[in-house]
């Protein structure tokens, strides 16, 4: 068995992590993120419980399993949040999914003020304030699309309904 870095496994045995006094469950699956020349692998659970920590497993405890990928489709919203002293957010809705690029639009966002320069704000379908743009389609170590419109943000995926705080200079 031929594992590498990024290829998802499922524990087949319980494993205490050294930073943990709880044990990673059998059947937890997890990413890889480092295997050594001696051929032990470090990876990380993918389990709310763990925070991204590597757990330590010889590769007889773990089996080789398919990656988990949620490939977006036309019309799924993204947002990024940015901004220095101030939280800016931009939304984007897909208008075509290629190979590995996604092409997106910027769209209208809702705002709520709760006080003089905050408040909240959510995604309008639909609504286009820019032109398709393409961007290199990433994944999360939990199969989560992301993609980098800028070097100093990230969008992610978010549904229609969401609301996301806010905060501007005057």
């Amino acid at each position: 068995m031929n594992i590498r870095k990024n290829d998802r496994v499922r524990l087949i045995n319980a494993v205490k992590p050294r930073w943990s006094i709880h044990e990673v469950p059998v059947g937890t699956e997890a990413v890889v993120c480092k295997v050594t020349r001696d051929g032990v692998i470090h990876c990380v659970p993918d389990s709310d419980d763990f925070y991204g920590n590597p757990v330590v497993v010889n590769p007889c405890q773990v089996v080789k399993i398919d990656r988990k990928e949620n490939k977006p489709e036309v019309g799924d919203l993204f947002y990024c949040s940015w901004g220095y002293d101030q939280v800016n957010i931009d939304f984007y809705q897909v208008t075509n999914v290629l190979n590995k690029m996604v092409e997106v639009r910027s769209i209208e966002g809702t705002r709520q003020y709760e006080g003089p320069m905050n408040g909240k704000t959510c995604p309008v379908p639909n609504e286009f304030t820019s032109e398709p743009r393409r961007f290199l389609l990433k994944y999360s170590v939990r199969g989560c699309p992301f993609f980098k419109p800028a070097s100093y943000s990230v969008a992610r995926q978010c549904r229609a309904d969401s609301e996301f705080n806010f905060s501007e200079w005057a």
